[in-house]
């Protein structure tokens, strides 16, 4: 028990010189109780260790006498420790534990400070020169950038009030081709080409417009213009194929659908447009191929079914015409125009009986086409039925006077020529 109260005696030596020195260098109330309290702990301590007197007879009193006189001071041991070290890590200089604070280290401090003061206050102002001097710069730099902004602002205005102005032109050439006002959507289109050489779409409604006013040479003209900005326009190839129809050239026409089809080889209007022109320059082999083409593209295309057994049946393929006629009609049964066809086709294969039938299932859908009407009539004709020939005929006079010329010329009504109704029809 001896040794352990000697050593607690030992500790209570080392921290009562500890906060002595604390004492004398900070002059701290709060040191100065805490040494105080040491010293009667100390006290006891000693009294009891050399004169075996028992005064601490408590735990309490002994907690308070370890307390007073080795907890407190060891808490201040501590934290003048972490405030040394943390100044080590700040400053990279060790500071003793206990540093005083005289009059002459207060001064080095002073002048210390004042001096880091000073050095920052050269740095603050040579770096506040520094953007000073490139603010300057800056704004020489954005009077210059203004001047050109000025500039630019200007051409961007213009460009704009330009751009406005192609955009209203445009608009009004639209809608007055919508309108079928040709002249004037022309006047539009041109002035929005003059303002903007670049515009595409400028041309492309001018060339149509001149187009659908007669004009091809010079619709040809703004599709070659649109193919320059643009030499892989489909629209200029097809729209200028189209010109060169109305013009007569075939030739031409038939390079424009083929450039128009290299751009898009599943375009069945191209396709088709192709078929007509090499159908009409007696080119029916490519003609057919071509209309085969466009039902294999777009099946419910009535056009290219009609098309195609015309060319067959002039080829004297009389059947396969039929054939095609038939995939057309289970498509679209009420075509009056396959059913006319067809029923031509029968006429030239001698099946006057079905070729009837089929122009009787074209009438429920045109029943007032003169054509229909003539039709029937040679079937009737060419079958022997005079009376009901004669009545056709003279429904078909009465729709259309020109058939009064070719009923004269026609050796199908050979049969019922002679009779005094045929001749007043005729006369």
């Amino acid at each position: 028990m001896s040794i352990i109260v000697g050593f607690t005696i030992i500790l209570k030596i080392l921290f009562l010189a500890y906060m002595a020195r604390r004492l004398f260098w900070r002059k701290e109330i709060l040191t100065l109780l805490v040494f105080c309290l040491q010293i009667v702990s100390m006290t006891v301590a000693l009294f009891n260790f050399f004169n075996n007197v028992n005064i601490i007879t408590s735990t309490s009193v002994e907690a308070l006498y370890i307390c007073l006189g080795i907890v407190i001071p060891g808490a201040f041991l501590f934290s003048d420790h972490y405030t040394a070290v943390k100044r080590l890590r700040e400053q990279g200089v060790y500071v003793s534990l206990i540093r005083p604070a005289g009059k002459e280290d207060a001064q080095k401090k002073s002048k210390a400070k004042v001096g880091r003061a000073a050095s920052h206050a050269e740095g603050i102002g040579a770096y506040i020169g520094g953007i000073i001097s490139h603010i300057r710069g800056i704004i020489s730099r954005a009077k210059g950038m203004s001047a050109n902004t000025k500039g630019m602002s200007a051409n961007t205005k213009g460009m704009d009030d330009n751009a406005g102005r192609v955009s209203a032109h445009i608009e009004k050439g639209r809608r007055r081709l919508a309108s079928k006002q040709y002249d004037a959507a022309i006047r539009e289109l041109k002035q929005a080409c003059r303002l903007d050489g670049s515009s595409g779409e400028a041309y492309e409604l001018l060339g149509n417009a001149l187009a659908m006013a007669g004009r091809h040479r010079e619709a040809i003209e703004c599709f070659r213009r649109i193919l320059k900005l643009n030499p892989g326009d489909y629209s200029a190839y097809y729209n200028s194929g189209i010109s060169f129809y109305k013009l007569g050239d075939r030739p031409n026409a038939a390079k424009a659908y083929k450039k128009a089809l290299e751009i898009r080889p599943d375009s069945y209007e191209s396709w088709f447009n192709m078929g007509v022109v090499l159908d009409e320059g007696l080119r029916a082999e490519e003609a057919a191929a071509a209309f085969r083409r466009v039902i294999e593209l777009k099946p419910g295309f009535m056009d290219a079914y009609n098309n195609l057994g015309i060319i067959l049946s002039g080829q004297g393929k009389h059947r396969e015409a039929l054939e095609i006629y038939k995939k057309g009609l289970n498509i679209k049964p009420e075509e009056y125009r396959i059913h006319y066809n067809m029923a031509i086709t029968l006429v030239e294969m001698g099946r006057y009986e079905h070729a009837a039938e089929e122009y009787k299932a074209a009438m429920k859908a045109k029943p007032r086409d003169s054509s229909l009407f003539y039709g029937i009539s040679v079937v009737y004709s060419l079958m022997k039925k005079s009376d009901i020939a004669i009545d056709s005929l003279k429904k078909a006079i009465e729709l259309d006077g020109a058939y009064k010329n070719e009923a004269k010329k026609n050796n199908a009504f050979d049969g019922i020529r002679n009779s005094q109704e045929f001749q007043r029809l005729i006369s």
